[in-house]
């Protein structure tokens, strides 16, 4: 009768994945997404043996200049396993937690844990059975021949089993000359896209620079390069404005005047749940203005027409905005504008209207990041 070999392989896995691991979720703050937490979820069902809590492991998720980094320490500090990572933030505890999960389950091929030094696992050699023959006479040396009761029951055994001597447990450490186990890891994560997202939101606020306060309203398009640089475009546009038209007391007509401004823009984000941006743009501001007079009025004017100025500006953009569900976005934007040059508004006869010597922006913006 053949021994099955003691179940080496499942008892070590067992004790690997019976340990406590601890996900360091606080580190989320610098990400763009909870990436911590979610690993600590996908744990859950990959790895339902394992205990979550203080304990024998500490892993976290960490952003880097390129993309992110998923590190596996020791209870004493050391580095047990650390794997830079280059996909989408969406990704994250997906791909950790199958890292984690075959870090910590023991290869079949090496019969150990990945990174504890031991020799490779073998099966206990049988010890083959006496002969029947061989039994009944060892038996029948040490039992006395007159007992009937005793030749009966070694009719019925055939033979007394010798006891095994209890298996030895494998050394902990490689013996001298021995190849130490080879851990194949998971292959590298392809690389982080450039474009990692697009953006398009609209905004409303006020804006002052006429000067008095008008209503604003934006639109904004752009994307962002490895959730790091942000190219887009902003559109800006306010209320329109009137005008009296003043001769003394006499009130001869009014020019009624409406401001968009086009620009292009280029900044940079941190990788943070809150995530803030700096942005530097130029383009063009404005201007179309258009006087009129009324029939009931006395004083009228002798002439209308319609006009359109238009002037460079250079400016910059500070934003603080969150991903609501990883893909709404609420963000809150200060503008701050200066035109290189002013433009003015003429009515024959009367002073000029001139441009606004800077702008400023105050906005409230919501979209959407495909």
């Amino acid at each position: 009768m053949k021994q099955d070999a003691p179940p080496v392989l499942g008892l070590i896995t067992a004790a690997v994945l019976s340990s406590a691991l601890h996900v360091d979720k606080a580190l989320d703050a610098k990400l763009p997404c909870p990436a911590n937490a979610a690993l600590e979820q996908a744990i859950k069902v990959r790895l339902p043996q394992v205990k979550l809590g203080k304990g024998d492991l500490r892993a976290r998720i960490t952003a880097t200049e390129g993309g992110f980094r998923l590190e596996l320490q020791r209870a004493d500090g050391s580095a047990a396993m650390s794997r830079d990572l280059y996909s989408g933030c969406a990704q994250l505890g997906d791909m950790s937690a199958l890292i984690i999960e075959r870090f910590l389950t023991p290869s079949p091929l090496v019969g150990e844990k990945a990174g504890v030094r031991g020799p490779v696992s073998e099966p206990r050699k049988e010890k083959p059975l006496d002969p029947v023959d061989a039994g009944m006479t060892e038996i029948s040396q040490t039992v006395d021949a007159g007992s009937s009761d005793a030749l009966e029951l070694i009719a019925r055994i055939g033979a007394t089993p010798s006891p095994e001597p209890p298996a030895e447990e494998p050394p902990l450490t490689p013996t001298k000359g021995e190849a130490e186990p080879v851990i194949n890891l998971p292959p590298p994560s392809p690389p982080q896209p450039i474009v990692t997202g697009i953006e398009v939101s609209l905004a409303g606020g006020l804006w002052y620079g006429d000067p008095r306060v008008m209503g604003a309203f934006s639109l904004d398009v752009g994307v962002m390069l490895r959730d790091r640089v942000r190219l887009a475009v902003l559109a800006l546009a306010n209320t329109p404005i009137t005008r009296r038209i003043e001769d003394g007391a006499a009130v001869r007509g009014s020019v009624e005047s409406f401001d968009l401004g086009a620009f292009a823009m280029l900044g940079v984000c941190t990788r943070t749940m809150l995530q803030l941006c700096g942005n530097a743009f130029g383009g063009a501001r404005i201007t179309w203005a258009a006087a009129s007079t009324s029939p009931e009025q006395k004083a009228r004017l002798f002439r209308t027409g319609t006009g359109v100025i238009s002037v460079p500006e250079l400016g910059l953009l500070a934003r603080a905005q969150y991903l609501l569900l990883g893909r709404i976005i609420l963000a809150l934007e200060l503008i701050g504008g200066l035109p290189l040059i002013r433009g003015e508004i003429a009515v024959e006869g009367f002073e000029p209207l001139r441009s606004p010597p800077f702008d400023l922006l105050g906005l409230l913006r919501v979209g959407v990041r495909l």
